[in-house]
């Protein structure tokens, strides 16, 4: 049986970053399909599309959200990891896309975009 339940744990450059207790990751397909109609019935057309975990909503202070911004800012990939509800996690080397920073509870929603399209799953 599986467990599922918010993220427990996310880190960008080596760095730990608090996460909210109602965290959840979506983490994209990599092939996106779409059908392309035409006289004879569709074809499909089918992408290959970086695979992004997405709505991650991290609690940082002010200090934390400048030293990610700056990280995400910087050109060169870095580590990502996610931790599951389950423990096990997934690795990738990537960037992060931030969100707004919102004053009222010290959070921000980040994109975690992979820069090789694919996202390691280590199991607990």
């Amino acid at each position: 049986m599986s467990v599922s339940g918010s993220i427990r744990g996310f880190s960008f450059d080596g760095i730990p970053y608090n996460v909210a207790a109602d965290a959840n990751a979506a983490l994209n397909p990599r092939v996106e399909i779409e059908p392309v109609p035409h006289s004879s019935g569709n074809m499909f057309k089918r992408t290959t599309v970086p695979a992004n975990m997405e709505a991650i909503k991290l609690l940082l202070d002010q200090a934390e959200y400048d030293i990610i911004k700056a990280a995400s800012e910087d050109l060169d990939d870095k580590a990502i990891s996610l931790t599951r509800a389950d423990g096990s996690s997934n690795k990738t080397q990537g960037t992060v896309m931030l969100g707004a920073y919102q004053t009222e509870d010290n959070s921000c929603e980040v994109v975690a975009m992979s820069s090789t399209g694919v996202w390691d799953n280590f199991s607990a």
